[in-house]
């Protein structure tokens, strides 16, 4: 996953909106779009009725940032490299634009 999906997914997991992502991560709606069909694809989140990609993303995102070890990658993220420095991330988030 690339840092700014990493990014993407991270204000996702704290209930951001497309809007709200764009916003935050300055880009453009359709940009979001793009990179949450890439996280999709990569955490291999498919449509189905009755589930939302959404949230198994953001749970997805949740187990990865208070999983203890690191070393012990779930089976969603076996189809994708483990997420960047997810420090930095949030770092960058919390600064006043």
């Amino acid at each position: 996953m690339t840092p700014r999906e990493s990014e993407v997914l991270a204000v996702l997991a704290e209930g951001g909106s497309n809007a709200g992502i764009a916003a935050q991560l300055v880009v453009s709606e359709p940009t979001v779009d793009a990179h949450l069909r890439a996280i999709f694809v990569k955490l291999g989140l498919r449509q189905v009725p009755g589930t939302n990609r959404r949230v198994q993303a953001a749970r997805v995102w949740l187990d990865h940032v208070t999983r203890h070890d690191t070393n012990e990658v779930s089976a969603p993220m076996r189809c994708a490299r483990p997420f960047s420095d997810d420090r930095a991330v949030t770092d960058r988030r919390r600064r006043p634009p």
